[in-house]
């Protein structure tokens, strides 16, 4: 290879590279961003309506009103069985904590009409229960809108997260994941819940959705 090609294809494999370590340091930016929206919150309340949409469960919708103070407090109260998924503040933050992660640039694609880069986090300690997670950050204002996380023994799910005027936190939450009827706590299943005894003790896999309402927020900021 003649000199003047050596020459350029390093120049080009530099360019590469630098490229992509700026894509890294972009993206370390854009979760630190996002992170940092979270941690400016030192307490919130709100209302909740939990709606269940699960093939063989029946159940009206649920109201809730759920507490959180920064750095463990969290407490729902609700009248009867609740099935709320665990996303709240404390394992948001625990997942935007890019020490914790190796963290990889995975494109952009469009949410809503909003440019959101896709992030993917491996766990670099090998006993975490999660695999692998996606978060899709907007880029206008660093909101998470979507998160989709692979564990390795329950599964996966994906929440699409949605905001109304200028608030950090969602007005609404829907968990899509799959659920059969032999991962169903049945000691927790209350009388206002009906179900479908034969779906029960099948062992099919099912889409299963659950949409959280948030309303009446009271937001603390950290001074």
């Amino acid at each position: 290879m003649k000199k003047s090609m050596k020459r350029i294809l390093v120049f080009a494999l530099l360019l590469l590279n630098g490229q992509l370590f700026s894509q890294v340091v972009d993206v370390m930016q854009l979760l630190d961003s996002s992170a940092q929206l979270l941690q400016n919150i030192e307490s919130y309340s709100a209302d909740i309506l939990v709606k269940v949409d699960v093939d063989f469960i029946r159940m009206p919708d649920k109201k809730a009103h759920i507490e959180y103070r920064s750095p463990n407090h969290y407490k729902v109260e609700s009248d009867g069985f609740l099935i709320l998924p665990k996303m709240g503040m404390k394992p948001m933050l625990k997942q935007l904590d890019a020490d914790k992660f190796h963290v990889v640039f995975n494109g952009e694609e469009a949410i809503d009409g909003a440019n959101c880069v896709i992030v993917n986090l491996v766990p670099k300690e090998r006993k975490s229960k999660v695999a692998l997670s996606t978060f899709w950050i907007r880029k206008s204002d660093y909101r998470i809108v979507r998160v989709e996380t692979f564990t390795k023994k329950s599964g996966s799910f994906l929440v699409d997260l949605y905001y109304k005027d200028e608030l950090p936190l969602p007005s609404e939450m829907h968990f899509s994941f799959e659920v059969s009827g032999f991962n169903i706590p049945v000691r927790f299943i209350g009388k206002s819940i009906e179900m479908d005894k034969a779906k029960l003790k099948d062992d099919e896999v099912n889409a299963g959705k659950v949409i959280v309402t948030f309303s009446n927020y009271n937001i603390r900021f950290q001074n």
